[in-house]
C-alpha cells in the first residue's frame, strides 16, 4: 500500500511539473539582432562599440500575432498578459517584469513582423545590481520609415555615469516588385497601359513623352525591346 501510494504521488508530481513547462513555453516569438553605435561611458558596464545587443519577445498565445493583419502587443511576463521580453546588452540584462515607468514595452506587428517598438524604463538595477540602475529608451516606428530602433542607456546615479546607444534593425520583407507596363499602377496591365505606352513610344528621355516606367531596360529610349516587355506581362495581374 505504502509503494502503491508512493507511486501515486510520484506520478502526480511529474504530471504538475509537465504542465508547469508545458505551461511555459510560448507560443510564438520574435528576435531581432543589433549592437551598440555610440558610448559616451561605459566604465560600469563595459560595453564597447559593436557590443551586441539582442531584443526577445514572446507570447503565450499563437493568435495574438497573426500571419495577416495588424494587433499591438503589451509585454509583461506576469498575469493576465504572459508575454516576455528581454533586451540583452552584452552582459547586461533587462526583462519587462519588474516594471519600470509608466508602463509595459508595447509592439506593432503587422503580417507577424514586429514594425515598432516602445519602451521607457528609468532606475532599473542591471543584472539586480542596485548600484548600477540606468534608465533604458527604446523607439522605432517603420510605419514611419524609421529602419530601426533606437535605445539609449542613461546612468541616473551621476552625471558622468555610463551612457551608450544601440541600433536594432527592423527585419521586414523587401515590398512586392512593382509590374513592368502597370502605367496606371492599378496592380495590373491592361488596354489603358496598352494605350499609354503607344502614347510614348519611340520617345526618348527628356521628351515630354517620355515616362520612365515604360523603359524597361533604362536606356533612355522606349523602344521594340520596351514593347516586348510590355506585350509579355500583358493581362497580368499583380
Amino acid at each position: 500500500m505504502k509503494c502503491q501510494n508512493l507511486l501515486r504521488k510520484t506520478l502526480i508530481v511529474s504530471a504538475m511539473l509537465l504542465l508547469a513547462s508545458v505551461s511555459q513555453a510560448w507560443a510564438g516569438s520574435y528576435v531581432l539582432h543589433g549592437r551598440i553605435v555610440e558610448v559616451i561611458d561605459a566604465d560600469k558596464n563595459h560595453v564597447t562599440l559593436d557590443t551586441p545587443v539582442t531584443l526577445e519577445l514572446g507570447w503565450s498565445y499563437e493568435p495574438l500575432v497573426p500571419a495577416e493583419g495588424e494587433t499591438t502587443v503589451t509585454f509583461r511576463s506576469t498575469s493576465p498578459y504572459f508575454n516576455p521580453m528581454k533586451l540583452t546588452i552584452g552582459s547586461m540584462v533587462i526583462t519587462d517584469t519588474p516594471k519600470y515607468g509608466n508602463s509595459y514595452p508595447k509592439g506593432h506587428f503587422t503580417d507577424a513582423n514586429l514594425d515598432s517598438f516602445t519602451m521607457a524604463y528609468w532606475d532599473i538595477p542591471i543584472n539586480g545590481d542596485v548600484t548600477n540602475k540606468m534608465s533604458c529608451y527604446a523607439f522605432g516606428d517603420a510605419r514611419r520609415g524609421e529602419t530601426f530602433i533606437r535605445v539609449e542607456l542613461i546612468n541616473e546615479n551621476s552625471t558622468t555615469g555610463d551612457q551608450f546607444v544601440a541600433e536594432i534593425p527592423f527585419n521586414l520583407p523587401e515590398p512586392p516588385a512593382g509590374l513592368f507596363g502597370d502605367g496606371d499602377d492599378d496592380a495590373d496591365v491592361d488596354a489603358a497601359d496598352l494605350a499609354g505606352f503607344a502614347f510614348a513610344y519611340n520617345a526618348s528621355e527628356g521628351d515630354v513623352a517620355y515616362v520612365n516606367g515604360y523603359d524597361s531596360d533604362g536606356n533612355g529610349v522606349i523602344d521594340s525591346i520596351d514593347l516586348g516587355a510590355i506585350a509579355a506581362n500583358f493581362g497580368q495581374i499583380l
